[in-house]
C-alpha cells in the first residue's frame, strides 16, 4: 500500500525488430550478390553481405578450433578432501 492506495507492479517485455532498409546497388553488384548467395547456399542479399563484411573485418563464424597447437583438455588429480 501506498498512501492508502494499491501497489502494483507491472513487468514489460520488448523485443527488437529490425526493420528492412532499402540499399541501392547496381544492376551488376545485384547479380554479384545473387550469384554469391547461390554458391553459398544463403537466403537472402542480408546474409550475403554481412558473410562479406565479417569475412573482410576477420570475424569468424565460429571460435570451433580457435586454438591451434593447444592440449586437449586434462583433469588433472586433486588431493583426498576429508569432510
Amino acid at each position: 500500500m501506498l498512501n492508502g492506495g494499491s501497489e502494483y507492479l507491472y513487468g514489460y517485455g520488448y523485443s527488437t525488430i529490425a526493420m528492412p532498409t532499402t540499399v541501392q546497388v547496381s544492376e551488376e553488384t545485384r547479380k554479384l550478390l545473387n550469384g554469391l548467395k547461390r554458391e553459398l547456399g544463403l537466403k537472402s542479399y542480408d546474409e550475403v553481405i554481412k558473410k562479406l563484411v565479417k569475412s573482410k573485418h576477420g570475424m569468424p563464424e565460429s571460435l570451433f578450433g580457435a586454438c591451434k597447437g593447444s592440449l586437449p583438455f586434462r583433469r588433472e588429480r586433486e588431493a583426498e578432501h576429508e569432510l
